[in-house]
């Protein structure tokens, strides 16, 4: 696999033409054809329906083969040669139980292409990058859930989400959110406490993990050599100027 990468579809034609699974495709997968299934927590009927709440287009909407619950793919009951995420990862409360699931849906040999965010040139570029052994507690701890500190995080520090601009150092203020201009950060603070104590504890999305390039990759190889996972890094394609995302193949 050494054909140039330059842009995300060019990563996802990566992708050999055999049997593939994309997780979480919602109004634009990456992957066509036959050879192609979809999981997602909606059903194709309930994508539409999510499409519509958010005024965009219904029309890139695949059958989706299999409605996960959050976090769990056991509902996948066939195995594939690749599997493709899209900002999929960093989502996961238990980043190692995703792995070893996505593993169980790959034939020896098989591949996971995942496009990942780079939480410098996103809208979270003021939180902490995350270490081997935050992903290690929350394998510990078998969390199904994300932690308060996933909502607290993203309501106090969320800046915008240019990445042109982050790469010209401009990352916005520290002191402000700008999806809700204006509030103060206690004010913040205290609608998400509200929020999380709302929904008891079952905080089903939000970003868990923050990674760059190489932190990803020390990750891998350690959760590698804890016999944690069976997958290697194959080919790392490094976060490109002016973009917000890397892509890596972890082959099985």
């Amino acid at each position: 696999m050494t054909q140039q990468v330059t842009h995300r579809g060019a990563f996802a034609a990566l992708v050999p033409q055999q049997s593939a699974l994309e997780i979480g495709p919602f109004n634009s997968p990456l992957l066509h054809g036959e050879h192609v299934k979809y999981v997602d927590v909606y059903s194709t009927e309930e994508l539409h329906e999510q499409a519509g709440l958010v005024g965009i287009s219904t029309h890139g909407i695949p059958h989706i083969d299999w409605v996960a619950e959050p976090t769990d793919l056991s509902v996948v009951d066939q195995t594939f040669d690749s599997v493709l995420s899209s900002h999929v990862i960093e989502h996961q409360p238990d980043f190692v139980s995703h792995l070893q699931q996505v593993e169980k849906l790959l034939n020896d040999g098989g591949r996971y292409f995942a496009l990942v965010p780079d939480y410098r040139y996103c809208f979270d570029h003021f939180m902490n990058e995350s270490r081997i052994t935050d992903i290690l507690s929350a394998h510990l701890e078998k969390r199904k859930w994300h932690s308060p500190s996933s909502l607290l995080e993203s309501r106090l520090y969320m800046t915008h989400n240019d990445p042109g601009a982050h790469w010209t150092s401009n990352h916005g203020l520290f002191t402000e959110n700008p999806i809700f201009p204006g509030v103060s950060r206690i004010e913040r603070l205290k609608q998400a406490m509200a929020e999380y104590e709302a929904l008891n504890g079952e905080l089903r999305n939000d970003h868990a993990w923050y990674f760059t390039p190489e932190s990803f990759t020390n990750i891998i190889h350690d959760l590698r050599d804890l016999g944690l996972i069976n997958f290697s890094i194959e080919t790392m394609y490094p976060t490109t100027m002016n973009t917000f995302e890397f892509w890596v193949i972890l082959k099985k």
